[in-house]
């Protein structure tokens, strides 16, 4: 694996935050991140923060160098929302058996869904709705779905496939015209 420790700079060249990472973790703007830093970006836009990285031999010394960075910059009066001094993680961190224990413990029967669990009145309702319609962009909408699309619906849906309906002859001909002046 490799490490590196990287800078995030604001538009204007000034370092905000120095970290250790390996992989993408440059550049994830949000996971693991604190309110400080996230509202730095936000201020300033994902697109407009400069990421800076340093590649290191192995990852003791990329925490040594994430440690010497932060020191170095706040003795220049950088204003860094880093909360800690660096040098610690979490990367490779083996964990006791009495500690995966006592999450086993305290996780067990506990269903882990993502987002809102609907009812089970909800979810017959929802499948009720859906009956006869498919999400697939292989096969083909129902007559009746299709009636209720609108034009530019239908454009985004055929748009490649050109099943089901075609372009009326005037529509042919204006395409035909724009493409001769395009290439001609």
């Amino acid at each position: 694996m490799t490490f590196y420790v990287y800078a995030h700079l604001r538009p204007g060249l000034t370092p905000f935050y120095v970290g250790k990472g390996s992989g993408r973790r440059a550049y994830d703007f949000v996971n693991g991140r604190s309110k400080h830093y996230k509202n730095i970006v936000a201020k300033h836009g994902r697109e407009n923060i400069t990421v800076v990285e340093m590649f290191c031999k192995s990852e003791s010394e990329a925490f040594l160098r994430e440690q010497l960075a932060i020191k170095a910059l706040r003795a220049t009066g950088a204003r860094l929302c880093n909360q800690s001094d660096g040098g610690e993680g979490a990367s490779g961190a083996v964990r006791s058996a009495e500690f995966r224990a006592g999450v086993a413990a305290r996780t067990l029967g506990k269903k882990f869904t993502l987002g809102r669990k609907h009812t089970l009145e909800a979810r017959e309702k929802i499948s009720r709705a859906n009956i006869g319609n498919t999400h697939s962009l292989g096969k083909l909408h129902s007559a009746e779905v299709k009636l209720k699309m609108s034009a530019s619906a239908k454009t985004r849906w055929a748009r490649g496939k050109r099943i089901g309906w075609k372009h009326s002859s005037e529509t042919r001909a204006k395409i035909s015209a724009s493409r001769r002046k395009i290439n001609g």
